[in-house]
């Protein structure tokens, strides 16, 4: 069993900016080797979440934050020494899959008006088969993505997937916030739900693809549209707001 905890040492000192009332710093660095990993969870309370192709066997993983709150001495107070307080942890407890957490510490309690943003970058090696993210409100990419599969659930903020490769069975699920999807390929996809219960969609499938399509929006009956035999099964379907598919 190998766990690791991402907040010493800070690479860059934490930096306070009187003015604006907000602080911010980077967290070191960390290379997992991949191993027998095939599956990567991230779990997240704020902030943002990039998923990015590695190089190599190693998933690498890149954590920094921004602090909001009213005076210098209460942002340092909230950081901690050496930014002690902002916790991403790592655990490869099941060996074939890597766990990423980032929060506050539960020594902080925040007051009203203040907040603590930690934003990751994970960058993901071939061989990695599935993605799964579980987010309270972050703003989540995945770019330039090899063929994976996906499981996204997002509290609030924006899903952004752009030119990127899905394979088996996926879902990107949002509560309040827009998505978007601009797919490299889905030729090895089974099934995509994608969903919003606030927000509008925007779905670009390649071009030449066989698809199956069902549309839903305004909580009204869906439509289907179908491209050829085959291909993928796509459910699209927002409560409010509206949804743009392309080909």
């Amino acid at each position: 069993m190998r766990k690791g905890l991402l907040f010493l040492p800070v690479l860059l000192a934490v930096f306070l900016l009187t003015g604006c009332g907000n602080a911010g710093g980077e967290l070191e660095k960390t290379n997992i080797p991949q191993e027998s990993i095939v599956s990567v969870y991230v779990e997240s309370e704020e902030g943002s979440i990039q998923i990015e192709p590695g190089k190599g066997k190693t998933i690498q993983i890149e954590a920094s934050y921004a602090i909001e709150a009213g005076t210098k001495d209460r942002r340092e107070q909230i950081a901690g020494y050496g930014g002690e307080n902002i916790l991403v942890t790592t655990d490869t407890s099941n060996p074939s899959v890597l766990t990423v957490l980032s929060r506050l510490s539960s020594d902080v309690t925040l007051r009203d008006g203040e907040s603590v943003q930690i934003h990751l970058r994970i960058l993901v090696p071939e061989g990695i088969g599935s993605v799964a993210i579980q987010s309270d409100s972050a703003d989540i990419t995945i770019a330039n993505m090899f063929g994976c599969a996906y499981s996204i659930v997002n509290n609030s903020g924006s899903i952004t997937v752009k030119d990127s490769t899905i394979t088996g069975k996926s879902s990107f699920t949002n509560i309040v916030g827009d998505v978007e999807m601009k797919l490299k390929k889905v030729d090895t996809a089974e099934e995509i739900r994608v969903s919003t219960d606030v927000g509008d969609i925007r779905f670009n499938c390649p071009k030449r693809t066989p698809y199956t399509a069902t549309i839903e929006e305004l909580s009204q009956r869906g439509y289907t549209l179908t491209n050829k035999t085959g291909g993928p099964q796509i459910s699209l379907s927002t409560k409010v707001g509206s949804i743009k598919f392309q080909k």
